[in-house]
């Protein structure tokens, strides 16, 4: 109903709006036919702004177009110009390099080879070489040449070319027997005479004389086992391994006569050294992986969480933390420590269910 009454109010107002253009109470046909004509006429005035609107807006397009062209064509040749100078510019360094170049190719060649560095890279110059040549020439002056290296390959290339030293002092002597040979053989050396002044009861006393025997006696067997004239890669490797523990261990000597090492590892070392001398190497292993490795899992997190303590806490203390990752030093003397095991079941052989499998 609402509906019907809204269209029958539209009509009524149309006609009324029609009835006050002619002035009349009824409009005729005719009328009514000048009234949609009047209509098209405004209708196709609106198409033809509609057209010249639309002729407008392609012509401004096509302009854009133009000048958008114009702009690629002006980049274009810009970009051109640029890549030239740039060629000619790169072609007038080289040809300054070149000039600049005072070093030969050979001389430059065998000083990259001095350097134990390759000859040649992927698209490299003369001039480029030479540059590269001085910098590495440089970095050599100041130490920074080698980097880090494996320390175990220097100490066999140390050894080796003392080897060579030691060959061409005898051919050069011609008497091999006033020549002193370059060994590790040497008179076995009491331990230093700051031991003797310390109590005899004291652990750190007892493993520092035990392994610095130890030590002594490991030099002379390998000395003793391996001929010096003629030193194979098996006997350098020998000697290498006794000059590194050497080394290794010389920090924990020296923590042992200031007495600053830490209790946990003195009394895990004691039971290491007491296990040794009773011949009990399994159980010395033992100990040793317990130092090393520790024998409680690692705490990943939250530990402590409230007021009561969790079960199973007291097994991440200092008695079952691995002391190997502590320190860097401590790894070294620790490792040097298991080398020891094994030298002195060679040195003092006991029942095969004593000694530990290698």
């Amino acid at each position: 109903m609402k509906s019907l009454k809204e269209t029958i109010a539209q009509k009524r107002k149309q006609m009324e709006e029609k009835k006050q253009q002619f002035n009349t109470k009824y409009i005729t046909n005719a009328q009514l036919k000048q009234m949609e004509i009047e209509k098209e006429k405004e209708r196709e005035k609106e198409r033809e702004k509609e057209k010249e609107k639309e002729k407008e807006k392609k012509e401004e397009e096509e302009k854009r177009e133009e000048e958008e062209e114009e702009e690629k064509r002006e980049g274009e040749t810009r970009t051109t110009t640029r890549t030239r100078t740039i060629k000619n510019e790169i072609n007038e360094k080289k040809v300054e390099e070149e000039k600049e170049s005072k070093l030969p190719r050979n001389e430059v060649i065998k000083r990259l080879r001095a350097l134990s560095q390759p000859i040649i890279l992927f698209a490299e110059t003369d001039f480029d070489r030479e540059k590269r040549l001085r910098v590495l020439e440089s970095r050599a002056e100041i130490g920074l040449q080698e980097g880090q290296r494996n320390d175990w390959n220097a100490l066999l290339k140390q050894i080796q070319q003392s080897d060579i030293d030691h060959e061409q002092q005898q051919v050069s002597a011609e008497i091999s027997d006033q020549i002193q040979p370059t060994s590790l053989k040497r008179s076995k050396k009491e331990p230093p005479l700051q031991l003797k002044h310390r109590i005899p009861h004291c652990p750190e006393d007892e493993i520092h004389f035990y392994l610095y025997n130890l030590l002594d006696e490991w030099e002379i067997y390998v000395n003793e086992q391996f001929d010096s004239k003629k030193r194979t890669p098996q006997a350098r490797e020998a000697i290498g391994r006794v000059k590194q523990t050497k080394n290794y261990i010389t920090p924990l000597f020296d923590l042992l006569e200031k007495r600053n090492l830490e209790p946990v590892i003195v009394s895990r070392v004691h039971e290491i050294v007491l296990n040794m001398k009773k011949r009990e190497y399994v159980h010395a292993n033992d100990i040793y992986l317990r130092l090393a490795i520790g024998n409680a899992p690692w705490p990943i997190g939250v530990t402590m969480v409230g007021i009561h303590e969790r079960s199973a806490r007291e097994k991440i203390f200092t008695n079952h933390v691995a002391h190997i990752l502590n320190d860097e030093r401590q790894r070294k003397y620790i490792q040097s420590i298991k080398r020891l095991i094994t030298c002195a079941q060679t040195l003092y052989p006991t029942d095969p269910s004593k000694s530990v499998l290698n």
